[in-house]
């Protein structure tokens, strides 16, 4: 459960930056989708990658 909770709160994070760092560029983003897959689907299958990991060897909580 605290891995979920941490990982939903660095998500809002990220989610905070990305919107911020989106506006003061001045200019739209493009994201080229990869294989045909939308944005949405690309987010979501890398939640599915990143959750299957266990936190002793999860990349998120690597602080090297």
């Amino acid at each position: 459960m605290k891995r979920i909770l941490v990982l939903a709160l660095a998500a809002l994070a990220l989610a905070a930056i990305g919107g911020s760092m989106a506006g003061a560029a001045g200019h739209d983003s493009v994201v080229v989708p990869l294989r045909g897959k939308s944005l949405g689907e690309m987010g979501a299958r890398w939640w599915e990658w990143v959750l299957a990991i266990p936190a002793s060897q999860n990349p998120i909580f690597d602080q090297t």
